[in-house]
């Protein structure tokens, strides 16, 4: 695309985007563009600071809650008064976003990935529906957990261009995780929605989906199993164990017919017998290291099903990868990767394992969000403000993906001296640090601000009730007896 292409797409962009905003538009428009410009505020106030919000703190704030308010909720049938309706991602923006994903040219599929992050809130003792979540941490010994909210992002994961690099994700959906539901349940609602809406580039073509280990179980895999052109590609733990297809028998006898046939021990190479197929190519590390990717694979394997997911009747393909040096050593463990889908055998297995290596850039993309567009820092005791502030942090993300081809590189004076693979490639970071020119080369539909003086505020001796302590949500077998009751 030609420089001018690029702008107007861009403008349209924002346009599209200005008029999904129901009400202060011009202000959550301005707030928009300085988090999306943002290089060194710390808190979301300090936004009101940008010279690219023309208002002041108090239309920050406002422009948040009116945001929030004018969203549309979804409450689940069984859901307790402890646990608020989650909040979807306004349907006008993923209809904006799909218009701007290129559609793939040197792979015949839409790639796509779904994660779950947390949002830490340990002090919050006034939000509502807080529980332990998993965070990360360095220290031995220490429980990885926190109080707060997890959060499932579903994101297409375009081709990486020469000039772009690897480091980029364009999210079509965030919604909160409730204490009522999984992680993976609530992705799979996500997944089934987008990719079978008629009204997206992608409802007729091959689509892929990476995902993690915690997603490879038949409660989220069977719903996919009838589904044409859909394929999922995700990780195996080592300690799994599989079964192949029965054996026939020309001898009908009586009683329930067979339906797992030898065991496919993961720990145990002896029951894994001769692979279908095994591919072998080299590739490079980006530091110019030399590997040896080994690619063997076994078809038609089956899991353990249940009475509602019958896994019986869905095999899939099992692929393991073991990566060597130029000197034969194993570099790391061995890693198994299930592909499942009634397309599969259309995505060979060396695009299969590029693919999930693709799944890396949702982390990558989530750091960046809590780390520059503030995706944790608004301290809040609303659930809706805060998924509505998660929301909008993703939709500066897109922002900046949309702008990064006009983007100037302007590296910092200790990385001029990078590898020249890196720098040639397009950051979020580099992009955030040039989008004020950006913004004032192209403008901003949104209206310039118009004093109408000050806010009498509250009256003299006005009290406000302090807000309820709010118990922490611990899910168990209690809590599981509490939701049968509640229905």
């Amino acid at each position: 695309m030609t420089t001018p292409d690029l702008i107007n797409q861009l403008v349209q962009f924002r346009k599209q985007i200005y008029a999904s905003f129901n009400q202060r538009s011009d202000s959550v428009m301005d707030l928009l563009d300085a988090l999306c410009a943002n290089t060194s505020a710390n808190s979301v106030v300090e936004l009101s600071l940008n010279p690219l919000f023309r208002r002041e703190h108090g239309a920050l704030y406002g422009a948040i809650g009116a945001l929030s308010t004018s969203r549309d909720a979804v409450t689940a049938p069984d859901q307790l008064e402890e646990s608020p309706p989650q909040t979807r991602f306004p349907e006008a923006w993923v209809k904006a976003i799909a218009g701007v994903i290129p559609a793939p040219e040197h792979r015949d599929y839409w790639l796509f990935g779904v994660d779950v992050t947390a949002v830490s809130r340990p002090h919050a003792v006034t939000l509502k529906d807080r529980e332990s979540v998993y965070k990360p941490t360095v220290i031995q010994g220490q429980k990885p957990i926190t109080l707060g909210h997890n959060y499932s992002l579903m994101s297409a994961i375009p081709e990486a261009e020469v000039a772009e690099g690897r480091s980029w994700l364009v999210p079509v959906s965030v919604e909160r995780v409730t204490s009522f539901e999984s992680k993976t349940g609530v992705g799979q609602h996500q997944v089934e929605r987008l990719l079978n809406d008629k009204t997206l580039p992608w409802y007729q073509d091959r689509c892929v989906l990476v995902v993690d280990s915690d997603y490879s179980h038949r409660r989220f895999l069977y719903p996919f199993s009838t589904q044409e052109n859909r394929v999922i590609v995700t990780r195996a733990r080592a300690n799994r164990v599989f079964y192949r297809l029965p054996q026939t028998s020309p001898d009908q006898r009586r009683g329930h017919p067979r339906w797992y046939g030898a065991r496919f021990d993961l720990k145990d190479d002896t029951t894994w017998g001769t692979p279908d197929q095994t591919t072998t190519f080299a590739t490079t590390t980006t530091n110019g290291h030399g590997r040896t990717v080994t690619l063997t694979g076994w078809q038609n394997l089956l899991m353990r099903g249940s009475k509602a997911h019958p896994m019986h009747a869905h095999p899939f393909d099992l692929l393991q990868v073991q990566i060597t040096d130029s000197t034969g050593q194993r570099v790391f463990k061995p890693q198994w990767l299930l592909v499942f889908g009634q397309s599969r055998r259309q995505l060979s297995a060396q695009q299969a394992y590029q693919s999930y290596r693709e799944r890396f850039t949702l982390e990558h993309g989530i750091r960046f969000g809590k780390q520059h567009l503030m995706m944790t820092q608004l301290q809040t005791p609303q659930v809706t403000q805060e998924e509505t502030w998660v929301q909008f942090s993703w939709l500066a993300y897109v922002q900046l993906w949309v702008a990064r081809l006009l983007t100037q590189r302007l590296p910092q004076p200790w990385q001029r001296f990078l590898p020249t693979y890196k720098q040639h490639h397009i950051t979020p970071s580099m992009v955030q640090r040039d989008f004020s020119r950006i913004i004032q080369q192209i403008g901003t539909p949104a209206a310039e601000a118009k004093p109408r003086g000050k806010s009498p505020g509250r009256s003299a001796g006005n009290t406000l009730d302090p807000r309820p302590r709010r118990p922490i949500i611990k899910r168990g077998r209690a809590r599981r007896k509490k939701e049968k009751k509640a229905v």
